[in-house]
C-alpha cells in the first residue's frame, strides 16, 4: 500500500491543564488530575513532522493560552512559516500574547456559552463573564485583521438566549459563529441538558439563532437536525419540564464526583484503540473520506496519536514509541481511511461530534439514527456511574 503524504495540518496539545470546570465537561470532576505540560522532549520528536505542515491548531482537553510558555511557542511556529489557530476560554490574554497571536494566527475560536453574568459562569465554572469580554475586546483591538469564530455549546441552560449570544457575539466584533450540541455523560447525569430532548423549544430558539444571524449577516454554523426533530409535547409543556429541574448541578453534587473520580487513581484517560473492536464497519454509511484521515492528526501532551480529537479517549500510537511516520501508515490509520473510500463509517468515529452536527466538508452521513448519537467511552460508564452513585451512598452513611 502507498504511504500516505506526510499531513499539511496537525492538531497539537500543549496543556491538559485547564482553569475552567465547564458543567459538561471532564474537568468539572477530574479537576486537573494528570495534568500535562508540552515539554522540549515531546517537541523534539514532532520537529521532524513540522517542516511539513503548513497550519497548527492548539487543541486538547485543557486551555491552550493556560501553557506558560505558549507565546514561544506560537513565534517558533510563526518563525517557520506555520499558520497557528486555537480554540480558548478567552480568560487569559495580555498585550504580549495579543501581539504573538496577531502574528501567527489569521483566526480564532473563542468558547462563549452565555451572553449574561449568571448563565455564562454558571456553565463555565471559574471563569468571569466581565474577563471574558475585557479580553476579547482587547484581542478585537490589537489584532484587527484576526478572524474570531465564536463557538457556544447549545444547553438546556442557555438556549432561551441563543439569539441573544448570536446578537452578542456580533456587537463584541466576531466574524463568525458555530453552535454545537452536548455530548453527555452518563456520570454528569446531563443527559436532560440535551435540547434534543425539548424538540419545540430547541426548533423555536434555534430558528431565532439563525434568523438573528441573517439578519446581522454574521456567517453561521448549527445543528440542522434540530430543525428536524419531531415535536412530541408543546413548548410550554417542555418550558414547565425545563424549568422542574435545577438549573444547574449544586457544588456537593460536584465535590463528591471530584472524590470520586479521585479515588480511581486511573494511570491515563486515554488507552490504546483495539483494531478489532474499532477497525470494523459500524453499520452506518457515508459519501467522501474525513479529511482529518487524510491531512491532519492529533498529537496530545503525552505523546499519543489520534486520528482526531473527537475521539480522545483511544489513541492509535505514541510517538515516544513509534515514529510518527510509522503511525501516520500503520494498519488502524490505513483500515480507517479504506472503510470510508469504500462508504462505511468506522465504529472508532460512531458518534462523532463534527459527522453529526455536519461540520466537516467532505463527508456526507447518510443513515444517522439515535444510536449513531451514542459516544464511545474507554469505560463501561453504566458501571462507572452506578459505582458512583454507590459512593455518594456510602459517603453519606459515614
Amino acid at each position: 500500500m502507498a504511504k500516505q503524504p506526510y499531513p499539511t495540518r496537525l492538531k497539537l496539545e500543549h496543556t491538559s491543564f485547564c482553569n475552567a470546570q465547564c458543567i459538561m465537561c471532564s474537568h468539572y470532576f477530574s479537576n486537573n488530575t494528570q495534568k500535562k505540560m508540552m515539554d522540549d522532549s515531546l517537541e523534539e520528536r514532532i520537529t521532524p513532522l513540522l517542516k511539513h505542515v503548513k497550519r497548527i491548531l492548539l487543541q486538547g482537553s485543557g486551555e491552550p493560552l493556560a501553557h506558560p510558555h505558549i507565546a514561544k511557542y506560537i513565534d517558533k511556529y510563526a518563525d517557520l512559516g506555520i499558520e497557528v489557530t486555537c480554540n480558548t476560554n478567552l480568560s487569559i490574554m495580555n498585550e504580549a500574547l495579543a501581539m504573538a497571536i496577531g502574528r501567527a494566527f489569521k483566526k480564532i475560536h473563542i468558547s462563549c456559552d452565555g451572553c449574561s453574568s449568571d448563565v455564562f459562569e454558571g456553565i463555565r465554572k471559574g471563569l468571569r463573564f466581565d474577563v471574558f469580554k475585557r479580553n476579547l475586546k482587547l484581542l478585537r483591538e490589537s489584532c484587527p485583521d484576526l478572524k474570531i469564530e465564536m463557538y457556544t455549546v447549545t444547553l438546556r441552560q442557555n438556549i432561551l438566549q441563543l439569539a441573544d449570544i448570536v446578537s452578542f457575539a456580533y456587537e463584541m466584533g466576531c466574524d463568525s459563529i458555530v453552535i454545537t450540541d452536548l455530548n453527555p455523560k452518563d456520570i454528569l447525569d446531563n443527559e436532560k441538558d440535551m435540547i434534543r430532548n425539548y424538540p419545540s423549544v430547541a426548533k423555536v430558539n434555534m430558528s431565532k439563532a439563525v434568523a438573528k444571524a441573517k439578519e446581522l449577516s454574521l456567517p453561521i454554523v448549527y445543528p440542522k437536525y434540530i430543525l428536524e426533530l419531531k415535536e412530541v409535547s408543546t413548548y410550554q409543556a417542555e418550558l414547565g419540564i425545563m424549568e422542574s429541574i435545577p438549573l444547574f448541578p449544586s457544588d456537593d453534587f460536584q465535590k463528591k464526583l471530584q472524590a470520586f473520580y479521585k479515588s480511581l487513581n486511573l494511570d491515563s484517560h486515554s488507552v490504546r484503540a483495539n483494531e478489532t473492536l474499532f477497525l470494523a464497519d459500524s453499520g452506518y454509511h457515508c459519501n467522501g473520506i474525513c479529511n482529518y484521515l487524510l491531512d491532519e492528526p492529533y498529537i496530545d501532551a503525552n505523546g499519543d496519536v489520534y486520528p482526531c480529537c473527537a475521539n480522545g479517549q483511544y489513541n492509535i500510537g505514541n510517538i515516544y514509541e513509534t515514529s510518527f511516520e510509522e503511525i501516520w501508515n500503520n494498519k488502524f490509520y490505513s483500515g480507517l481511511r479504506e472503510l470510508f473510500a469504500n462508504g462505511h463509517i468506522p465504529q472508532y468515529c460512531k458518534g462523532c461530534l463534527y459527522l453529526r452536527n455536519h461540520y466537516l466538508n467532505d463527508v456526507e452521513v447518510l443513515d444517522v439514527d439515535e444510536g449513531f448519537y451514542k459516544q464511545q467511552y474507554n469505560v463501561d460508564m453504566e458501571d462507572l456511574t452506578r459505582r458512583f452513585k454507590e459512593f455518594c451512598k456510602e459517603s453519606s452513611n459515614e
